[in-house]
């Protein structure tokens, strides 16, 4: 397919509310490489596409890239402008343009999209039970809190019986819950709120990417992501000729990750103060140590670019058998958590009721 040989220039990010879900984003990249292995051109292409998708946002996506091509825009250019698709995938394609391998990326772009999509339905799969099971047992025990709890206090105490302290506790919680339980569920609410608005921002996107980096449970599957995306796209980029400096420019642009992206600026501008490659990316302290050491071993040899395509190969596999183990184990977690809290609870209003019934009695 015909395009046009561009020198890549940064694209900007992308943080539009309405992305693409991970299925449409495999469909689309897969027509996108059979159009471009075919030798179609690509104004053709992308009418062909425009008729057949049934997705009404990647048929204007498909429009979209027509009317900008047709205007004289390059493919690179046009995809950037897309506010459904993420930087990741808008960079790796412009890569893949400058480098002249659209049609293997976009094939390896399909089945990236398609393994988050199978992954995304494993979660929530994993997830549905213990969500179930949890909306279930909240209103079970908010009945017996706000309504059963109340009438048997009552009746205790209309007898004149003895009310035992268990059971003074757990009706004093359950005025309160009924006399503040709106301000409460309102002050979550705002907090929840105001975190996500602060995770917006510039300096709160930069504080949760770092988050993802340092904290014990996330940091190994985050690290292990970003190293895949960044061996990928230099391995690309330096393959085809481009500068490590350079080439880690525009890698800035596709990790999704502030915190990696600044560390990323820092080396590159070692780099250029004539630190040696290998030297300077010693200071990416996010990734992998293996990682650096094989940048290390490529430098020397002369090799950076293969051992660069070999480490992305390996994070690709490492990230999905790590995925797998973590959709695995989701779903028992969740039930046993569940369970833990739900029994307590239970204990908590069901003990004052028994205690309440056996006055009674």
């Amino acid at each position: 397919m015909e395009t046009a040989e561009t020198r890549p220039s940064s694209p900007r990010q992308i943080t539009a509310a309405n992305r693409l879900k991970p299925a449409a984003l495999s469909l689309f990249c897969y027509q996108l490489s059979v159009l471009f292995r075919s030798g179609i051109p690509l104004l053709e292409g992308l009418s062909l596409l425009e008729k057949e998708m049934t997705d009404p946002r990647l048929k204007k996506a498909a429009a979209a890239l027509y009317q900008d091509i047709h205007s004289g825009s390059t493919f690179q250019e046009s995809i950037t402008r897309q506010s459904g698709f993420p930087p990741y995938l808008t960079g790796m394609l412009a890569i893949a343009e400058s480098t002249g391998r659209l049609d293997e990326e976009t094939r390896r772009l399909s089945d990236y999209y398609d393994r988050l999509d199978q992954l995304e339905q494993r979660i929530k799969s994993a997830v549905a039970y213990p969500l179930i099971l949890a909306v279930m047992m909240t209103a079970v025990v908010g009945l017996l809190i706000f309504r059963i709890l109340p009438m048997f206090h009552q009746i205790l105490v209309s007898i004149g019986g003895s009310i035992p302290g268990s059971t003074q506790v757990m009706v004093s919680v359950s005025r309160s819950l009924q006399q503040g339980g709106v301000v409460m569920m309102a002050v979550a609410a705002l907090v929840v709120a105001g975190l996500v608005i602060y995770t917006r921002t510039g300096a709160g996107r930069a504080r949760w990417d770092r988050w993802k980096l340092t904290f014990p449970l996330s940091r190994t599957l985050a690290s292990k992501i970003i190293a895949f995306r960044i061996s990928h796209a230099l391995s690309l980029l330096t393959a085809g000729g481009m500068a490590f400096d350079e080439s880690l420019q525009w890698t800035e642009s596709i990790v999704e990750n502030q915190y990696a992206a600044g560390q990323l600026r820092a080396c590159r501008k070692a780099i250029a103060e004539g630190t040696p490659v290998a030297e300077a990316f010693e200071q990416v302290t996010i990734l992998p140590e293996l990682l650096i050491r094989m940048v290390r071993i490529g430098a020397q040899t002369g090799q950076v670019e293969d051992f660069l395509a070999r480490s992305a190969v390996m994070y690709q596999q490492e990230t999905d058998r790590s995925l797998q183990r973590l959709t695995a184990i989701v779903e028992p977690a969740l039930v046993i958590v569940l369970s833990l809290i739900i029994g307590v609870i239970l204990m908590a209003v069901m003990l004052p009721l028994i205690q309440i019934l056996s006055t009674i009695g």
